[in-house]
């Protein structure tokens, strides 16, 4: 069957809506991408708002050619490929493939999809992340659940400092807690290890509870040995303004106000 060279007029004809593919060209440092418009319209409402806006005659072609790439300022090539391979296939997770990045690669995925909103790439890097936390020292892991508002992540490594048995609260452990609220951590841990020696000397069954409901700055002078809180109960007393400040933070971070933003 011999192919039909006859010309139609542009206005007669309708674009496939399954296989008509629109790409955008993005430059990263010094490499252009051509890439799906649609993963990032679909992935990411502030792309979908750039990409949908008209375009000046100016500017009539950015995005479109290799010679005019909509230019991504300080985004490195490599955590944008990582975003490229997350949004690739969103609607079938099993065939996406999983970059091969350190911690540090993942948290600027992290926040990239922060910045641009992109929901599945954040769940996606979240996950990945906390699946590497458990190698990192303990200051670190506060240092980026602070940074990133990993509430259960700072709130989780307050109860390993009262939980393990050695080594003792070091002095880099105190400072990046801050030095009066980590001393009611380790008050709390003190007690606990006296309790659970009594427990096995007498060897009666050992209930892990720590300290009193009372008053004092900043929660310390609660930690006493007079009656007691379990684990969780002394850090919210001594935390959670901060914890629940973070929760607050992590569950804005894809609203978006009437503007938009």
């Amino acid at each position: 069957m011999a192919n039909s060279t006859t010309e139609h007029p542009s206005a007669s004809l309708k674009r496939s809506i399954r296989f008509y593919h629109d790409t955008v060209t993005f430059l990263v440092e010094q490499t252009i991408y051509k890439v799906l418009r649609r993963q990032f319209v679909f992935n990411s409402p502030v792309f979908s708002d750039m990409l949908s806006v008209p375009q000046s005659d100016t500017k009539s072609t950015e995005g479109l050619l290799d010679a005019t790439p909509i230019i991504l300022e300080g985004v490195l090539a490599r955590d944008f490929e990582a975003i490229l391979e997350l949004i690739s296939s969103p609607e079938d997770q099993s065939k996406i493939v999983i970059p091969n990045l350190s911690l540090d690669a993942w948290l600027s995925v992290l926040q990239l999809s922060r910045t641009w909103l992109m929901e599945f790439a954040h769940t996606m890097a979240y996950h990945l992340i906390l699946s590497k936390l458990s190698d990192e020292s303990f200051p670190r892991r506060i240092q980026i659940a602070r940074e990133f508002n990993f509430a259960d992540v700072f709130r989780d490594g307050c109860l390993e400092l009262i939980n393990r048995p050695e080594p003792a609260i070091s002095y880099e452990e105190a400072e990046c807690l801050g030095m009066r609220k980590a001393f009611g951590l380790v008050r709390a841990r003190d007690i606990r290890q006296r309790r659970e020696l009594a427990a096995y000397e007498r060897k009666g069954p050992y209930i892990r509870t720590f300290s009193p409901r009372g008053a004092g700055e900043g929660g310390v002078e609660r930690c006493e040995e007079a009656g007691y809180q379990d684990a969780e109960d002394v850090v919210d007393t001594l935390f959670g303004e901060e914890i629940g400040w973070m929760r607050r933070e992590h569950a804005r971070l894809f609203e978006r106000d009437e503007s938009g933003m």
